[in-house]
């Protein structure tokens, strides 16, 4: 039962992030309200995601490295 419940978590975390990125506008604390979490954690949530992107794109090869990312910005 563990296993569900943390791929749940996955799925949910993706979700947030990219609804925070269709909705700019809102706060972390409506972001977190729709998600049912608290605004601190929906502010985790879209920084851990942002991270696992990133070393993503790292890994496949689409930039040189993190700090490639921060100059393209």
């Amino acid at each position: 039962m563990a296993k569900y419940d943390s791929l749940r978590k996955i799925e949910r975390n993706r979700m947030l992030y990219q609804y925070h990125l269709a909705h700019p506008e809102l706060s972390y604390e409506e972001v977190g309200k729709a998600f049912n979490v608290s605004r601190q954690t929906a502010h985790h949530i879209e920084k851990a995601e942002k991270k696992r992107i990133l070393a993503e794109a790292v890994t496949k090869g689409e930039l040189w490295s993190v700090g490639h990312y921060q100059k393209l910005k």
